[in-house]
């Protein structure tokens, strides 16, 4: 995750309050890092050509359904031509 840049780095604020809950987010990594990974969605053709990306910091904003599909269907319609 961290090689393609889809991590974040936790806040001092976000520390302290994983802290309170007794999450020991390092530990639980094994890395010794506050970061956790980014929601990310890849088309990705078989050629290895990426068809569409969506990385969102908000975990609550995900690509649409509908996107992706369509992304797929033209991947597809190109394997046709």
């Amino acid at each position: 995750m961290a090689a393609h840049s889809v991590t974040f780095e936790m806040p001092q604020s976000l520390i302290d309050l994983y802290r309170t809950g007794g999450n020991d987010l390092p530990v639980h990594n094994g890395n010794g890092r506050w970061v956790l990974p980014l929601p990310a969605t890849y088309v990705i053709g078989r050629d290895g050509r990426i068809a569409f990306v969506h990385i969102e910091a908000d975990y609550r904003e995900r690509a649409e359904p509908t996107d992706v599909l369509m992304q797929l269907e033209r991947l597809e319609a190109d394997l046709t031509r």
